[in-house]
Formats: structure tokens, sequence, C-alpha cells
């Protein structure tokens, strides 16, 4: 956002604006690697009602991979824009990822798992590649499915553990929940590390509201759920 106006990279002055006039969460989504910059990551630090989950989308670790996808960006890329967020504080990032393309050999799988396992990325969607006329690997020979299968298991199920182990350290503490509706009598909402329909829910046992913010006292966790109490509010009738 800018480029075209100011001629240079203006969406923390927007989000900026929009946070001194909206009091909910503003969520930012889909950023792109190759234009995450210093002054966006320290407005998002900063303005207490801009959600500390960054949504940015890496689709792989290894340079190699990346190159052939023509993404214009690499490992060392990734890596540090990761330790920048890591280092501004208590930030979520939800990332995704393509598995299976035809350039991805073992080691490049084994450099994401590796990636993975150092930077327990909180939020991770995973995608097999899908061999699509018009792409920039269309001319390249697929992989077989079977070997696609294999490695988007694996990580799933290296997604479910961080998440698990991610979910675990909410319990024994209160966490701020937008609810989102009512399901066979349970309330569930969302923390602000968790965008609608893709990331984690919280079932929360009390009388809520939709659309409401409350309190949930986290009592127990899944891989992909967090499961709370209500917390009264102070001076509240209900």
């Amino acid at each position: 956002y800018g480029v075209d106006i100011y001629g240079r990279q203006m969406l923390h002055v927007l989000l900026q604006k929009l946070s001194g006039v909206f009091n909910g969460w503003i969520r930012v989504m889909y950023l792109y690697p190759t234009t995450f910059y210093p002054e966006l990551l320290k407005v998002l630090k900063e303005e207490e009602n801009i959600v500390k989950y960054i949504d940015i989308p890496f689709q792989h670790v290894s340079t190699k991979v990346l190159k052939s996808m023509k993404r214009g960006y690499g490992k060392e890329d990734v890596e540090r824009i990761v330790e920048q967020i890591r280092d501004a504080g208590n930030f979520f990032i939800r990332s995704t990822f393509i598995v299976g393309s035809p350039d991805e050999t073992d080691k490049d799988f084994n450099e994401l798992i590796e990636f993975l396992n150092t930077y327990r990325i909180e939020r991770i969607g995973l995608f097999p590649y899908y061999h699509e006329e018009g792409t920039a690997l269309y001319s390249k020979k697929d992989l077989p499915d079977k070997i696609k299968e294999k490695r988007l298991v694996e990580l799933m199920k290296l997604s479910g553990k961080i998440s698990r182990e991610k979910n675990q350290e909410f319990i024994g503490k209160s966490v701020k929940v937008l609810i989102d509706g009512e399901e066979e009598g349970e309330f569930y909402g969302r923390t602000q590390y968790d965008a609608p329909e893709i990331d984690n829910i919280v079932w929360i046992r009390g009388e809520c509201n939709e659309g409401d913010f409350e309190e949930a006292y986290i009592v127990d966790s899944l891989d992909y759920e967090l499961i709370g109490d209500r917390v009264q509010k102070t001076g509240s009738q209900g």
C-alpha cells in the first residue's frame, strides 16, 4: 500500500490511522515476504488494538524451491523475517507452505521440517502442489502423488504437534475471546491469535452473546481447540 501514491510503503501509516478511529480488533492478512518492512512491524507491535498475529505466506524455505517458484526471496530472507518478528515480542505467526513441487527433493523437504521444528510457527496452512497449466513449474515433471501425500501427512503431524504444545501453554491463563457463535448449546470464539475459519477456536462455557468480547479461563486444550470457562466480569449481572 502507498507505493503508487507516495513512492514508498505506507501500510504502517494507514494502520496507525485506522487504529485511532476503530476500537475493535484490527487483523492484517496476507503480508508478502518481499514487502515486509521494519516500520510496519513497529506499528503492529505498538498499536494495542492491532492483534499480535502476522499472516505471511512463505510457501517454502528451501532457496532452490523458492527460486523455482519465482518468489523473489530465499531461506535467509525467511529466517530473517521470522527472527525479527520473534524479537519484536509476543506475536503468533501464520504461514502457508506448498508441499511436493517438482523441484522439491528429500533434502528440500527436510529443510522445511527443520525450519518448522526450529521456529515453531504457530499457525500453519499446508497444501499439496497442484500441477496447473500456466504456472512457473508446469513444464517440469510432477512428483508422484504418493510422495506428495507422504510429505503432506508428515507435515500435518508436525503442525498438529506444534499447535498442541502452543495450546497447552494457555492452560491456567485467561484470554480475551471474540464470540463467533453457538453450537449445540456451547459458545465458541477465537483469540487474537486466530483468524476466522482457518485457525483455532475456543469453546467457552457460560452464557455469552455473539459479537461480544469475553474473558475465558482456559482449563484444557486439544490440537486446534482451547476449552475455557467464562470469567465473571466485575459488577456483571450475568
